[in-house]
This record gives structure tokens, sequence and C-alpha cells, in this order.
């Protein structure tokens, strides 16, 4: 294959046989929050609602055997321009550390690299999906309509601190963020009785499974979800360790 970034061409060649294997691609997006419009308090939790720069790069690929859907090789790095847009988005602040990534809760679903995932990338990820589950309760929208961010799978978060984010899946706005804004804490509610309801043990498409995943679902942590939005809800966390300022 033949990339022509500049001219945005892509030349392939069609192969007599099929391949043995298929591929993902993986991205990462970076949130830049423009405005604070308006927010609102419960405790030591809040919400945010504004406007945000989004910017998103395909950072890497990796092959997988159809015969066994198995990873074939190590993600393979890239190294392409990114494309962005500004839209209209509303946010959960941690105001109480609930992301820390040394925090393990010890989650068999959570592939744990040399430290806890519990309560930092893996129970974002999983909370993330979960707000967006319940999300068309509140306002009538499509899954498509609709994007999120959250701290990112190194730990680190993609923005100036830990939150989680949903945002209008479009340059300008679609108008359901600043819909959803006054039930924000209504979401945030629903969102945890859904983690907490399914009966599921490690998590399944009806609580924290996004067919829409951009990382296909990987790193997800149920307890870790149920952890980030109770301490969220309640503006408390549950093992008594001092707020981050």
């Amino acid at each position: 294959m033949n990339l022509d970034v500049n001219r945005r061409r892509a030349l392939v060649k069609k192969r007599d046989a099929p391949l043995p294997y298929y591929t993902r691609a993986f991205d990462s997006t970076v949130v830049r929050i423009q405005t604070r419009e308006r927010h609102a308090v419960s405790g030591e939790a809040k919400v945010f609602l504004g406007e945000m720069e989004l910017e998103s790069r395909v950072k890497s690929f990796k092959r997988f055997w159809k015969s066994q859907d198995v990873p074939q090789e190590a993600e393979v790095e890239l190294n392409l321009p990114s494309w962005g847009y500004t839209s209209r988005g509303l946010w959960f602040e941690d105001p109480l550390g609930v992301a820390r990534p040394e925090r393990d809760l010890g989650d068999p679903q959570v592939e744990t690299p040399g430290h806890g995932w519990g309560c930092g990338w893996a129970g974002a990820h999983a909370a993330m999906h979960a707000l967006l589950q319940v999300f068309p309760l509140f306002v009538l929208a499509d899954r498509q309509d609709l994007d999120a961010a959250c701290v990112d799978e190194h730990g680190l978060p993609p923005m100036d601190r830990p939150r989680l984010m949903i945002f209008d899946a479009k340059d300008g706005g679609l108008g359901l963020c600043d819909a959803a804004f006054p039930h924000g804490f209504a979401i945030l509610r629903e969102a945890r009785r859904l983690v907490e309801d399914c009966p599921c043990e490690n998590g399944c498409p009806r609580c924290i499974i996004d067919s829409h995943c951009r990382e296909y679902n990987r790193l997800l942590s149920k307890r870790g979800a149920l952890e980030w939005l109770k301490g969220l809800e309640s503006g408390d966390t549950t093992d008594g360790r001092d707020i981050v300022p």
C-alpha cells in the first residue's frame, strides 16, 4: 500500500488470495477545554458544560489471525498527522483523586502491566462507557452522535486533570450535551445504578461493553467503573484517602 498523506489518498493492490489476518487501528484523542460556560455542584462533585477542541491521531495498528482472533504481533507504531474539530461537551471532575493509577482493585478483567489500573484507566474507561449507555435515557441520541474521553491507558490524562468527558461527535456540536447538562448528576446516578445492578461479573454489553469503542474494549474494570461513578456522584472516596488538590 502507498499512502499519500498530503493528497489524502491510499493506493492499494488487490490480492488474488485472502490474507490470513485482519487489522485493528488504535487512535488517541486529546481534549482541550476552550470555555466553561455552566457548572453544577453536588458536594465535592462537579459537572461542567462548555466548548472543547478535540485532536485525534491514529497511533498504531495490530494484526490479528482470523482463525483464532489473537494478535499476530506487537502493535505497529504509526506516524500520521492528526485531525480535529471544535464541539460542545459536558464533563465530570475527579475532585478526590479516584483516578490515581496506583489504586489496584484486583479485577481479573484488568491487564496489569506492573501496577494497578482498577481505578485509573480501566475504571475510567468502563465508567465512560456506562455514561454513554444511559445518556439516551435523558436526551434522545444515537450512539454515533456522541463521543467521550477520559484518562489515558498510561494513567496520564489527555487533558489538564482527570475527567470523564462526553461531547457531541460533530464539528460545532449537535446540542445534545447542552440538553443533557441539567440532567448531569441524574446521568451519573443512572450509570452507577446500571453498573451496580448488572448481574455480570466482569462487564457485558448491558453495562460497560461499548460496540463503538475505538480501543475495542481493551482494559475495562467493572469494579473500577463503580468506584469512579460512586466517587463522582457522592464526592467521597471509599477508603479514607486524603483529598487530592
